[in-house]
């Protein structure tokens, strides 16, 4: 039986009176979820309104499959999707452009938890131009509370402030909160075990056997823990790892900046120091399945 996701009454409300939906997707395992669950939602309930997904591209800075995962799984449902990306350059550009510009002042560019300009700049800006061309618009969010602590204090719902105005309203909405991974993994059709025994045909080299007919973005069975960039500041060291492993050419474009610099990627983690193996560095970026 899949998960009830949750509808608060101002959510129920305005798209019963044919809000329009926009569905984040990252590629990642919550909004593949979030998204089968909406849409078969959308198909119980007969809600009047457009719905859509939509995509923040991250350019360079993401997995090589992301991008045609949040196609397929757009197609699987038959949601039109909408893929935003930056028009002064993705998020590798941003980062050098930053170091160039703040040369000389002794201040890192990297983004970071107190300065999420990848967030801001690539995605939510990004994405709240489409939103501005709807009168009632509703933006859906895979965010879980047992994420972390300050996920845990967001609320079901809540108005897009920033971009309400007279004309327009607009939401976000969280409806698979307070699911757990296990919920999650279901809805896409796996579990953590499966996922266990693909890691580990995975890491003993048979590739394929781990990839074939897996339904969520391949960089789990690769290894990792939650899917973001390839390389991403606020990862956890071994996601950092194994996205280093996976995606050499990045690795070493953020090698460079940080010999540049002068600045490590994290106050407590710089990649050049990370122990990868010497077939790694050298190679050419892992050719896995595209979809």
């Amino acid at each position: 039986m899949q998960p009830a996701i949750a509808i608060p009454e101002p959510i129920q409300t305005a798209l019963d009176q044919g809000a329009t939906l926009a569905i984040s997707v990252s590629a990642g395992k919550d909004s593949q979820a979030m998204l089968y669950a909406l849409t078969q939602e959308r198909d119980r309930q007969g809600w009047p309104g457009e719905v859509f997904a939509i995509h923040a591209c991250l350019g360079r800075m993401e997995w090589p499959q992301t991008l045609a995962h949040c196609e397929k799984i757009c197609a699987e449902v038959n949601i039109p999707l909408i893929v935003v990306e930056r028009p002064q350059g993705d998020l590798l550009q941003e980062m050098q452009d930053r170091m160039k510009k703040l040369e000389g002042q002794h201040k890192p560019h990297w983004p970071s938890s107190t300065a999420r300009y990848c967030t801001a700049d690539q995605k939510r800006a990004q994405i709240d131009k489409v939103l501005r061309t709807h009168q009632v618009i509703i933006s859906a969010e895979g965010l879980r509370s047992n994420e972390s602590a300050a996920r845990a204090k967001r609320p079901e719902w809540e108005y897009r402030q920033h971009i309400c105005t007279r004309q327009r309203t607009a939401l976000t909405w969280r409806p698979i909160l307070h699911w757990s991974v296990d919920d999650v993994w279901q809805t896409i059709g796996t579990s953590t075990a499966e996922l266990q025994a693909r890691q580990q045909r995975y890491q003993q080299g048979e590739t394929q056997k781990a990839l074939d007919g897996w339904p969520a973005h391949p960089a789990y069975v690769m290894g990792n823990q939650r899917l973001s960039c390839a390389i991403c500041v606020l990862a956890s060291r071994s996601d950092i790892i194994n996205g280093a492993r996976h995606n050499p050419e990045l690795y070493r474009a953020l090698v460079e900046m940080e010999e540049q610099s002068g600045f490590s990627f994290r106050q407590d983690l710089r990649l050049a120091d990370l122990e990868l193996d010497q077939e790694t560095q050298s190679s050419n970026p892992c050719q896995l399945p595209l979809f």
